[in-house]
């Protein structure tokens, strides 16, 4: 009697396009073995072909005899968006052959579908103060592609030219925590669904689905939400989830949950995503006097855009005098009049340029920005994600007063 051992094969996951696996089966000199390969769709592998179709032939049955310790070959897996593959080896039942401790070997190998990651720019409590985003950055790939993957960055951030919101970008902290932020802290991951029962007084919340809920995520808004509480243990059982303080909810009311910063993400959603990003290309914030000022705190300008009230500003420029505080106080705002009142009475000429800079010389005042760089991915999710990166981490729009 001869012996068969196994069918060695890689079993991680194929990724849509396909892959070329190799496959050992080891055993006796003289033992003899039927492999077949079939997919979840019920069509079998054809060894002369190297494709797969419907129907039985013979030569969708490897039968072949071991010579030395092992019998080597090759199976071509095809380009396919999801998918199962199962690999049968049995002992030749015409021969004197078996498989070891076993009447047959069913190994199976996964293929995944592509999935699509989108990176894009939010703000969850400033979108009046910012013009149109610029488009979504997409990467395609399978969750089992081999390598990493670099998607570019190039987003131009820019003041929202109006009355209501035009009174310029400050980038509140220094370039190396901007660059902290933009590559870790000030991204998220959003997750929205409704309660299924009211709670009171409880840290329970009952949910419509946990469907990309997470214990660590925040509970970022809803009608009747407390705080932002976190999530501490999540009941699957039950479709329920622990939050770190008591809530009074609704039934049917929306939850919006966040995954906030790429490390905490990526364990989430078990994939690898890095960032490498700077801010540039920062225009800066200037106007011109409107008719000759003399010892006046109101200066009339040619036009207002991007210049903060609130004494978070101050400015420079011909006949200006810092002799004490010189801030800006408030804004009438409009593109190509308006006024300021400031702290400091001046004496100003006719067209004069004023260039505005922000108080806090770790801040920096701009009408616009870029954010530019790559983005890594050597793992994707599971399933189509976007991740998003929030303004409001590293921004603070400015204010008429």
């Amino acid at each position: 009697m001869k012996f068969i051992e196994n069918i060695k094969i890689n079993l991680k996951d194929i990724p849509e396009v396909g892959a070329l696996r190799n496959f050992s089966i080891t055993g006796d000199t003289g033992a003899s073995f039927l492999l077949i390969v079939c997919d979840a769709d019920g069509k079998y592998y054809d060894f002369t072909t190297n494709t797969f179709s419907v129907g039985h032939t013979p030569q969708k049955v490897l039968k072949r005899t071991i010579q030395g310790s092992a019998f080597n070959g090759q199976i071509l897996f095809p380009s396919v968006a999801g998918e199962f593959y199962d690999i049968v080896l049995l002992a030749d039942p015409s021969d004197n052959t078996v498989i070891k401790n076993k009447h047959a070997i069913n190994k199976r190998i996964n293929q995944l579908g592509n999935v699509t990651l989108e990176f894009a720019l939010a703000t969850t409590d400033h979108a009046a103060n910012y013009a149109s985003f610029p488009s979504n950055v997409t990467s395609t790939s399978s969750p089992a592609q081999s390598g990493t993957v670099t998607s570019s960055i190039d987003w131009e951030v820019e003041n929202v030219n109006d009355n209501t919101g035009g009174f310029g970008l400050i980038i509140n902290t220094t370039s190396s925590n901007v660059k902290k932020l933009t590559t870790d802290k000030a991204w998220y991951f959003e997750k929205s669904t409704t309660t299924a029962a009211s709670s009171t007084s409880s840290t329970r919340i009952f949910l419509s689905s946990l469907t990309d809920i997470f214990v660590g995520m925040i509970v970022k808004s809803g009608t009747g939400l407390s705080g932002t509480p976190t999530i501490t243990a999540i009941d699957t059982s039950n479709n329920s989830i622990e939050v770190s303080s008591a809530q009074t909810i609704n039934s049917g009311v929306t939850l919006t949950f966040r995954v906030i910063g790429l490390v905490s993400i990526n364990a989430a959603l078990n994939c690898n995503i890095s960032a490498l990003l700077k801010i540039s290309k920062q225009t800066l914030v200037t106007s011109t006097v409107r008719g000759a000022q003399t010892n006046d705190t109101t200066i009339e300008l040619n036009g207002t855009r991007g210049i903060p009230g609130g004494g978070v500003a101050t400015y420079t420029g011909a006949g200006v005098s810092n002799a004490s505080s010189n801030t800006v106080t408030s804004v009438s705002a409009h593109a190509t009049q308006g006024s300021m009142v400031v702290s400091l009475a001046q004496t100003l000429a006719d067209g004069a340029t004023l260039d505005f800079s922000t108080v806090d010389t770790n801040k920096k005042l701009v009408k616009k920005f870029t954010i530019e760089g790559n983005m890594r991915i050597s793992q994707y999710p599971s399933s189509n994600r976007t991740i998003y990166l929030d303004l409001d981490g590293f921004i603070d729009p400015g204010a008429s007063s």
